[in-house]
């Protein structure tokens, strides 16, 4: 049976809770299971703004635990090593958070329970800790 995520997509000035395949991974990918989604500027915009037409999964700066590495994938953007199990923070970039919600591959936004991904946006996480009632995610640079 194959498994499915649920995601927010924002339809208009509406939010609504749908259910998606999850994709097959492809060389190259990587798909991570979402631990926390910000809302950025451009989330807030989008949405105030209806800058966009069609139906879409917003979010693209997360914390996600590798749950499937494509074929190919070995490093983050900064070339350390990653395994399933890694946690990683997400940069904005690829269009993600900004494709259509029902166009596949699915699950191309930062508000779902699974995001597919580039890896060539992540990197790998050493710890996360609250500073201010702010979480701020260390990255290792080395």
């Amino acid at each position: 049976m194959s498994r499915t995520g649920r995601a927010t997509v924002m339809t208009g000035k509406d939010f609504e809770v749908r259910e998606y395949p999850i994709p097959e991974i492809e060389p190259g990918t990587v798909l991570l299971r979402q631990e926390l989604g910000g809302i950025c500027g451009t989330d807030l915009h989008n949405w105030e703004f209806q800058r966009i037409e069609h139906d879409i999964i917003l979010g693209h700066e997360n914390v996600g635990i590798i749950d499937t590495l494509g074929a190919g994938v070995e490093t983050d953007y900064l070339g350390n090593p990653v395994k399933a199990g890694d946690r990683v923070v997400l940069s904005p970039s690829g269009g993600y958070g900004f494709s259509p919600s029902e166009e596949q591959p699915y699950l191309r936004g930062g508000f779902a329970e699974y995001i597919l991904w580039n890896p060539k946006s992540m990197f790998i996480i050493e710890k996360i800790v609250l500073i201010d009632h702010h979480i701020t995610p260390f990255v290792r640079l080395i």
